[in-house]
C-alpha cells in the first residue's frame, strides 16, 4: 500500500495539482468535521474503506468502514455529532478463509443500492501476492446488509486476468472501488517503476458488473492524477475519486462508450480536528456519498508522517495529542458547491 517511500508522494503532499487541471472547483467542509473516528468506548484502527448505506426516516446516516487490518464495524452518525459504532462479526467459516492470508489486507468498501450487494478489495501480500489479491464480494446473515454477521465470501474472476493484474505488486492493488447500476469502477493505488516508486501515473478499469469484463482501460496521467485511494460512483457516468499523492478530490464524467469528457480537481487540506487552522500530513484513502450529497473521507493513519511534530503537538489538548500517538483514524465531511 503506502508503505513504498517515493519522492513523487512528498512531492505530491507538498505542491497538489499542477497547471495540467481543467477546471479548479472547491468544496466546503462541514462545520463539525474532520472527527476522531472513535467514542469514549469505541475506536476504529487503520480505516481504510468507507460506504454509506441508508438513511433513516431520523436524518441517522449509516455506514459500513474496513480496517486494513481485518475488521469491519457499522458507523450510524446522528445530527452530525454523534457516533454510533457497532463491530460486525465473521462466521466460522469465513474466518477460516481469511486466516489463509498472509495478510488480511483490507482496502476499500462498496455497498451496491442496486443489488444490496458489498464488495471489498483485498491487496495481496508474501511471494504469492497475486493469488489474494482482488475484488471479493461479501454475503451477510440472511443477506441482510443490517446483519452484524457476514457469512461468506467470494472472489470475483474479472477478465481478462491478464488486464486485471498487469500492474499489481506486493501490497499494490486496486485501493479505489465503486459500483453503479451497470459498473465496477477499479482504481490502481499507484504504477510502480523500476525502482519500485511511484510512476507519477496510475489504472483506472471500468468492468461491467454482470460479465466481469473489463470495458475500459484508461491510464490516468494526462488527468494530472499520480494515484487513485478510493473511488465513488454518483451514477453510470459520474465517479468520485482519491488521490492521495495529490491531496486532491476528483470527479471524471463518462460518455456512453466510457470516455472521459470532463475531470475536476479539487484540492484538499487535512487539518486537525478541532484546530482547522492547523495541518498535519494525512493519508486520505476512501471516498462516499450520502443521500445529502455530502462527501466522506476517512484518512487512515500513516505511521511515519501521521503525528504532527513539537511545534504543532505544543499547541494542542492532551485527549488531542493522545489520539496521535495513538494513531485514530480522522473522518471528514464536505459539502460540494
Amino acid at each position: 500500500m503506502r508503505y513504498y517511500l517515493s519522492l513523487i508522494f512528498i512531492i505530491g503532499l507538498s505542491l497538489g495539482c499542477s497547471s495540467r487541471i481543467t477546471k479548479q472547483d472547491s468544496v466546503n467542509p462541514d462545520n463539525y468535521y474532520p472527527r476522531w473516528l472513535k467514542t469514549d468506548s469505541y475506536r476504529t484502527s487503520q480505516t481504510s474503506g468507507i460506504t454509506f448505506i441508508s438513511e433513516d426516516e431520523s436524518g441517522k446516516d449509516e455506514f459500513i468502514l474496513i480496517d486494513d487490518i481485518g475488521n469491519l464495524h457499522r458507523l450510524q452518525i446522528l445530527q452530525d455529532t454523534i457516533f454510533n459504532f457497532t463491530p460486525i462479526h465473521f462466521s466460522k467459516e469465513v474466518t477460516d478463509y481469511l486466516e489463509t492470508f498472509p495478510k488480511i489486507d483490507f482496502e476499500e468498501i462498496t455497498y451496491d443500492e442496486f443489488t444490496g450487494e458489498v464488495y471489498i478489495s483485498i491487496e495481496g501480500n508474501g511471494d504469492d501476492f497475486i493469488r489474494y489479491n482482488g475484488i471479493y464480494k461479501l454475503e451477510f446473515k440472511s443477506k441482510n446488509i443490517h446483519s452484524n454477521l457476514i457469512t461468506g465470501i467470494k472472489k470475483l474472476e474479472i477478465n481478462p486476468d491478464q488486464m486485471f493484474i498487469k500492474y499489481v505488486r506486493e501490497n499494490i492493488g486496486y485501493e479505489g472501488l465503486a459500483v453503479s447500476r451497470k459498473y465496477l469502477y477499479l482504481g490502481l493505488e499507484g504504477i510502480l517503476n523500476e525502482t519500485n516508486s511511484f510512476s507519477g501515473n496510475t489504472l483506472l478499469l471500468v468492468v461491467d458488473k454482470s460479465s466481469l469484463k473489463i470495458l475500459k482501460d484508461t491510464y490516468t496521467a494526462d488527468y494530472n492524477i499520480v494515484s487513485i485511494c478510493g473511488l465513488y460512483a454518483e451514477s453510470d457516468s459520474l465517479v468520485w475519486g482519491i488521490d492521495r499523492n495529490n491531496k486532491t478530490l476528483f470527479s471524471l464524467s463518462f460518455d456512453d462508450s466510457l470516455n472521459i469528457t470532463e475531470h475536476k480537481l479539487m484540492k484538499l487540506k487535512t487539518v486537525i480536528p478541532s484546530y482547522n487552522e492547523l495541518e498535519y500530513t494525512g493519508s486520505l484513502e476512501s471516498i462516499t456519498m450520502n443521500k445529502r450529497k455530502n462527501i466522506f473521507l476517512v484518512d487512515d493513519p500513516w505511521h511515519s508522517y501521521f503525528v504532527p511534530d513539537s511545534t504543532i503537538l505544543n499547541k494542542l489538548d492532551k485527549v488531542t495529542v493522545n489520539n496521535y500517538q495513538e494513531f485514530v483514524p480522522i473522518i471528514y465531511k464536505f459539502n460540494i458547491e
